[in-house]
């Protein structure tokens, strides 16, 4: 996972911001102090850290539509990739 801007899908029916998080070049992420979650504004960021103390992290405008409190999050079952889901109204 590299620093950058990152580019969420819309679900077919418009009702859902769709983002995920590969970990490829990255140790497993195998607690949640290695996943910070944050929102500043309308920025939303994924920062990680690895066992060695690197630090990675991808951000998102989100749109004013999102409901942040309905976030949800889950890894794959190799924890190599983040899946996140927020809906739109």
């Amino acid at each position: 996972m590299s620093n950058k801007t990152w580019n969420p899908s819309m679900s077919n029916d418009g009702r859902l911001l769709q983002m995920r998080l590969e970990f490829n070049n990255q140790p497993s992420i195998v607690n949640g102090d290695q996943l910070k979650l944050t929102l500043n504004g309308s920025d939303f960021r994924v920062e990680t850290t690895d066992h060695q103390g690197c630090s990675a992290y991808r951000q998102v405008t989100l749109f004013k539509s999102a409901h942040l409190s309905e976030l949800k999050c889950h890894f794959d079952e190799e924890r190599r990739c983040l899946n996140i889901s927020v809906p739109l109204h």
